[in-house]
């Protein structure tokens, strides 16, 4: 499985250069709010928004005036915390993503806005959980995999929203909505699903056409 995770990344970042009028590739670097929700027998939980950091390298392949092809490849943290009375638990879960995204692009003298929406395809590479419980603290390493045992799956589908501008420079800064659409959980009697808010400041450079 993780070697066909990393030949879709490479073809998602290498297709920039084929049939392009003016490709380009860019780098971005900002936060996460992230959250997840579970559905359990008998109730539900969402839990509080955690912030992560996330970074990456996009590519732009134009197909026509003003649509694109965003492939992209980022590092993204995702999870989420919750509080009692007495103590706080957190769950930091790191990604590997790769969103594919279809953007339309306005044409203005200064820069121009965009918006887009595709797919999105996660591996989970490592993650930890802590829970200051005074009585039984826990600090530990998250293992992905399809146990019970395990924290999550490492495989997650989600689909994917953006909205942001990019100056002449080439300097953008974008937000992005990510709902993460198959249950993650190991668990058979359990339904997790990540979802996070995305805010990224980056650089696009000058393509050649192709």
């Amino acid at each position: 499985m993780k070697k066909i995770f990393i030949i879709m990344a490479i073809a998602a970042i290498a297709g920039q250069q084929v049939h392009a009028q003016k490709s380009s590739i860019g780098f971005t670097a900002g936060a996460t709010l992230a959250k997840v929700s579970a559905k359990f027998e008998g109730g539900s939980f969402t839990s509080d928004s955690k912030i992560g950091f996330t970074a990456g390298v996009t590519g732009n392949i134009p197909m026509g005036r003003q649509l694109s092809f965003q492939p992209a490849i980022n590092y993204v943290q995702k999870g989420g915390k919750s509080k009692s009375d007495s103590y706080e638990s957190s769950t930091r879960l790191n990604y590997i993503e790769i969103p594919l995204n279809v953007v339309y692009q306005t044409q203005g003298a200064s820069g121009h806005l965009f918006v887009g929406a595709g797919p999105s395809f996660s591996l989970g590479i490592s993650g930890r959980t802590k829970d200051n419980d005074p009585i039984e603290p826990i600090d530990e390493k998250i293992h992905f995999g399809t146990k019970e045992t395990d924290i999550a799956k490492p495989f997650e589908i989600g689909a994917n929203v953006l909205l942001g501008y990019q100056f002449k420079n080439g300097f953008t800064i974008a937000a992005n909505y990510n709902k993460g659409l198959n249950n993650i959980s190991p668990d058979a009697t359990t339904k997790d699903h990540n979802t996070y808010f995305g805010l990224r400041f980056g650089i696009m450079l000058s393509g050649k056409k192709g």
